[in-house]
């Protein structure tokens, strides 16, 4: 009888450490987001960038490292290679952002484990010395539930210049 219990312990041991791992843990705490750099555009370099309107001076290059055993899926705009993504502020949300976006064509991108995904996004030098940070949609599961992951924080700089008519809405 002794040899029956033992396994049965060990293995309630075991599935009981594999939950509280996985209950300690948040769903994004495997994933690496951070901002590789961020630099103020020149006039020539943000036209070529915005085609089509007026304001992104500042770049923002971002890295997304899955470091989880299993693939992770994350948003992008339909036909594109870039992650659906929302520019945030230190204190603030992006609330206001994702229903816009949502209602964007999209699609999910299998990031296998130990991928990386590097893009670029725009932001506005009419927030100089704001603190920021850019937020992305993932999931674990195909049909699970998509939570936001949010980049490290980044200052932004000093625009190199300043287009006539700035877009304000973040």
């Amino acid at each position: 009888m002794r040899r029956l219990l033992l396994p049965g312990l060990l293995f309630a041991w075991v599935h009981f450490a594999v939950l509280a791992q996985s209950l300690d843990q948040s769903p994004t705490a495997d994933l690496d987001f951070r901002v590789l750099e961020v630099r103020a555009l020149t006039e020539r370099e943000a036209l070529e960038k915005s085609a089509g309107f007026v304001g992104p001076n500042i770049l923002v290059r971002l890295r997304l490292e899955n470091q989880s055993r299993g693939a992770v899926l994350l948003l992008l705009v339909e036909d594109a290679i870039d992650p659906l993504a929302c520019i945030g502020r230190e204190n603030g949300n992006t609330s206001n952002c994702w229903p816009k976006l949502l209602g964007i064509p999209n699609r999910w991108l299998l990031l296998p484990s130990g991928a990386a995904l590097e893009w670029e996004e725009t932001d506005s030098g009419t927030f100089e010395g704001q603190k920021h940070y850019v937020a992305v949609r993932v999931k674990r599961q195909q049909e699970g539930p998509s939570v936001e992951l949010r980049s490290s924080f980044y200052t932004v700089p000093t625009p190199l210049y300043t287009p006539e008519h700035e877009h304000h809405d973040h």
